[in-house]
């Protein structure tokens, strides 16, 4: 159980971090993906949402399905190994 709490801890700030950035007015700056910076920062704040956002939107998911597929398993291995002693 404690991978599957460590998945969706890691899940969760990413989810987080996506909130901050998206709160903070990251989005602002992918201008500067196509070369139309707002400032100086947008060097380094365009690309940084970017990246906070794909891992929002590709692997947020893939790890809270993880955490979900773990801890069914290890409900379903702990009520085996409860049925094997039983008899």
């Amino acid at each position: 159980m404690k991978r599957a709490a460590l998945l969706f801890a890691c899940a969760g700030a990413l989810v987080a971090a996506h909130l901050a950035a998206s709160a903070a007015g990251l989005a602002e700056h992918t201008s500067v993906i196509v070369g139309m910076p707002v400032s100086r920062w947008s060097w380094l704040l365009g690309p940084t949402h970017v990246i906070v956002h794909l891992a929002f939107v590709v692997v947020a998911p893939a790890l809270a399905i993880a955490g979900v597929l773990e801890t069914a398993f290890s409900l379903r291995a702990s009520r085996l190994n409860d049925e094997r002693r039983r008899g």
